[in-house]
């Protein structure tokens, strides 16, 4: 288990959707790893410390991301990104997976108290087969 301590550890992020959730998980991983910042209302935005991780959807489209953590809002079928998050459905994770996986790495002794999402788990060779 001691390899997959630091999944989000020096990791290319993308959080896609800056609503309190997306700016939580921004909050939570920015010291940890390269944070990218995509919204489709990004024009809305005027913190300074988050317009310095904003990047264009041009970009995006240029990127290879590690890992992208979708808002519970955004709509896979309908959002500006579909296409590039459908091309890279592997590496989507939610914002409860990454606090879900904080949780179950650091406590790994505790995990039969609770039922993690699998999906998540099982990416990270953390499920039991």
């Amino acid at each position: 288990m001691a390899t997959n301590l630091n999944i989000f550890l020096n990791k290319k992020i993308l959080i896609y959707g800056l609503g309190k959730s997306g700016l939580s998980t921004f909050k939570f991983l920015k010291n940890k790893s390269d944070i990218f910042l995509y919204d489709d209302f990004q024009s809305n935005i005027k913190s300074l410390n988050i317009k310095k991780n904003l990047i264009s959807y041009k970009n995006i489209l240029k990127s290879n991301f590690d890992q992208i953590i979708l808002s519970p809002g955004i709509d896979i079928n309908k959002c500006k990104l579909s296409e590039f998050l459908k091309r890279n459905y592997d590496k989507i994770y939610s914002d409860l997976d990454i606090f879900v996986l904080s949780i179950v790495i650091g406590l790994p002794s505790k995990l039969h108290f609770f039922r993690p999402p699998s999906k998540t788990l099982t990416k990270f060779g953390l499920c039991p087969k």
